[in-house]
């Protein structure tokens, strides 16, 4: 049911606000947002477009909250390389950037 909340915010273009604190959740977006970002990144879609945007304001708010938090937004977030280098699956991230 949450892939399937997900999948409208996804597509409406909407950002999610406020924190996910449940790690199975947080895991779950995480694997509906990166593969999908990734793949337009490869087609050429540019780091800077709105969809690719929004995806990560979103991917921002879900590891826990403080240096693990900021670990992942310097990592992963900054350029369409390191984004790239993201994991598709969230349990292959090291425990500094992820739950």
């Amino acid at each position: 049911m949450l892939a399937e909340a997900g999948k409208l915010v996804w597509s409406a273009g909407s950002t999610i606000v406020g924190v996910f604190v449940e790690k199975s959740k947080a895991e779950e977006l995480y694997r509906f947002i990166v593969p999908d970002i990734q793949q337009d990144l490869r087609n050429g879609k540019s780091f800077e477009s709105e969809k690719v945007v929004s995806g990560i304001k979103i991917l921002e708010k879900l590891p826990p909250i403080g240096a693990r938090r900021r670990n992942f937004s310097r990592r992963y977030l900054k350029s369409k390389t390191d984004f790239l280098a993201l994991p598709q699956d969230p349990d292959a991230l090291s425990i500094a950037y992820w739950w």
